[in-house]
């Protein structure tokens, strides 16, 4: 719970302190940006893989129905099994790109490195889940899905999961602590600066009213979230 607190009211204060810099355009926030193929074969993969941890969260039933039919079953562990496995070689990659530039880019944040671990131990144990404990999508929709669904409802029910293998819970818990970190770590510039970019691209189309309601919300968020700055200055500054 305190995990999924902390990433809107943290990301929110951190896109409107930016949004305020006259130079933000050419800000760290924009280096997160950067990537070349590597980065960009990553961000689809994990993008393809969280896509598919959400429609197995969210429609449930569907799934189960969905892997009745033992074609439709392989179809969908081989497509997340490839998926992650990409993740996974391109991130290493990218690690290791990191620690040969360290020493002409500087050393990264202690928040960068810590959700660079959670989320390269994360990926590792759902592929390995993957090869070890076949059909996850299937057993994870009456196990970890209902888990979740718990949490929702404020009732958590830890039975669910308590007896599950250790690379499960494992990959559970690295989920979790990920999120806690990932609002003080360079995956939130990533994230703000692409909803900044798609924000500004919709109101710059839009109507002569959507304009003033969307500068009067930036006005009234950045006094709210100002003392908030405290929290994320520092951040800020080793980036």
């Amino acid at each position: 719970y305190l995990a999924a607190l902390a990433v809107v009211p943290v990301c929110i204060a951190r896109y409107v302190l930016w949004s305020r810099q006259p130079e933000r355009a050419g800000t760290a926030f924009t280096s997160g940006d950067r990537g070349g193929r590597i980065a960009l074969t990553w961000r689809w993969a994990i993008g393809l893989v969280a896509l598919g941890h959400l429609l197995a969260f969210a429609l449930t039933d569907v799934v189960l129905i969905w892997n009745r039919h033992p074609i439709r079953l392989l179809l969908l562990e081989g497509s997340g099994l490839i998926a992650g496995s990409v993740a996974l070689v391109t991130l290493l990659a990218m690690v290791l790109q990191s620690l040969c530039a360290s020493d002409q880019c500087g050393a990264p944040s202690p928040f960068d490195v810590i959700a660079g671990t959670l989320m390269l131990i994360d990926v590792a144990c759902g592929v390995a889940i993957a090869w070890l404990y076949r059909w996850g999508s299937s057993w994870s929709e009456v196990t970890i899905a209902p888990y979740l669904h718990s949490l929702l409802r404020l009732e958590p029910s830890t039975i669910l999961v308590t007896r599950l293998p250790f690379l499960v819970r494992l990959h559970v818990f690295c989920a979790f602590a990920l999120l806690a970190v990932a609002p003080f770590s360079g995956l939130a510039r990533l994230v703000i600066f692409r909803v900044d970019r798609l924000t500004r691209r919709m109101v710059a189309g839009g109507s002569n009213v959507l304009r003033p309601a969307w500068w009067a919300i930036e006005e009234w968020s950045t006094k709210r979230v100002r003392p908030l700055h405290s929290i994320v200055r520092n951040d800020e500054e080793e980036n």
